[in-house]
């Protein structure tokens, strides 16, 4: 059996991207990072915090053309306090590296329609990875249940 085919980043995906239902992509402006802030709900754990926010349902309010309705938006952030860039990077890698072993799983507790901002914390760093995907799904299941606190 042939393996699994590399993408452009080198991550060797685990499942067919066929299987997948779900459509994920990054976050980059900082006014999504903001607007999540301000009005999402967040889940605190160990090694990070997962805030999230579902899009508005109504596009003529929204200023944006929302994504389809099988996509998931999602950003990572890590503040200053968690160390130098060398760090921040680091912990940075690990939360995607999370992110893939959770999203691309058949049953990914992630809602599709919802924004999610992955905040790394120091405890990431040196977290084992096993218990640094639990943190995510933990969060995510929190989310999915509607137990994320809004501020």
């Amino acid at each position: 059996m042939p393996a699994a085919p590399v993408a452009a980043s080198g991550y060797r995906p685990s499942v067919s991207p066929s299987n997948v239902p779900l459509h994920v992509v990054t976050l980059t402006k900082r006014s999504e990072f903001v607007t999540l802030t301000q009005q999402g709900g967040s889940i605190v754990t160990k090694g990070l915090i997962l805030q999230a926010l579902k899009w508005d349902p109504i596009p003529e309010i929204s200023k944006k053309p929302h994504p389809p309705q099988d996509t998931i938006r999602i950003g990572y952030t890590v503040s200053g306090k968690v160390g130098n860039a060398v760090v921040r990077n680091r912990v940075k890698r690990r939360l995607r590296a999370a992110v893939r072993e959770v999203f691309l799983k058949k049953h990914c507790p992630a809602l599709p329609g919802w924004d999610y901002v992955l905040v790394g914390r120091k405890a990431a760093l040196d977290r084992p990875f096993e218990a640094l995907v639990k943190d995510l799904l933990y969060a995510l299941h929190q989310v999915k249940e509607g137990k994320a606190v809004v501020r």
